[in-house]
Order: C-alpha cells, then structure tokens, then sequence
C-alpha cells in the first residue's frame, strides 16, 4: 500500500483514486506524522534535477531516515551527496521498473542523530552566542 501525505491537487486526487492501494491522507499535522511514518517502509523524495532546486537539502529525506525509513528518490546533486557523505544506499526512481527492484533492493538508513537541533546548537555554540550577545548590551 502506498499512503500520499501532503498538498495535492484535484487532478491528482482523481488520477490516483482509482487505485486501491493508494490511501490518500492529504496534509496533516507534524505531530501526526511518526504514526504514518511507522506504517511505511519506505519515504519519497521527488526533487526535480534543475537549478537551485537540486542543490537545496531536502527536509523530508532527512525526516525519512530520522525515522527509520528507506529512502527512494529521484537523482540530483544534493541527494547523491548526501547518500556518498553519509555511507547511505537510497534506490532511485530511474532504476525500479517492477515491484521487486524495490522489494529486493539493499537500502542502507543513515544516522542523521547530528542533524538534531540539539546537536546542532551544541555544535555551533549556540548558548555562548546569545550570552554574550546579551551581555554586550
């Protein structure tokens, strides 16, 4: 089963509500997500391959592999980094043409535990910056 979350449009809803394995959620709130998220296996990042969009950090990928999630996108700069930095094996949509090159395929999940906003305070010393920026004034 595949489950749609997020913004759509009407066409889309009527293109995609033929299919019975297709559960259409639409937007939800943020703290509703880890319940989808744990019925999934797999996240889909679709970024389209053209400037600036394909060197823009993707949020969602990043949420995928926080929780847990393979990751299957299509194929642009930022993404093919971030696989490489982060050891990760992420299936890109030009290489499934049946069920099974997903079913069979050898994702590896990076830890983005760093990429935590408590990790990221500590890091850039953040607590030091507004001490002193309070203290200067």
């Amino acid at each position: 089963e595949i489950i749609l979350i997020g913004f759509y449009d009407k066409s889309t809803y009527n293109r995609l509500k033929k299919y019975k394995n297709i559960e259409m959620i639409g937007r939800v709130d943020r703290n509703e997500l880890p319940k989808y998220f744990s019925m999934c296996k797999a996240g889909l990042n679709y970024t389209p391959d053209i400037y600036p969009l394909n060197l823009q950090s993707s949020t969602k990928t990043i949420e995928y592999c926080a929780a847990g999630l393979c990751v299957v996108s299509s194929k642009y700069e930022w993404i093919k980094n971030f696989e490489k930095q982060r050891s990760a094996n992420f299936l890109w949509l030009d290489n499934i043409s049946k069920k099974s090159d997903f079913d069979s395929y050898n994702f590896e999940i990076p830890d983005v535990s760093d990429l935590e906003w408590n990790n990221i305070l500590e890091k850039c010393s953040f607590d030091k910056f507004i001490e002193k920026a309070y203290l200067s004034n």
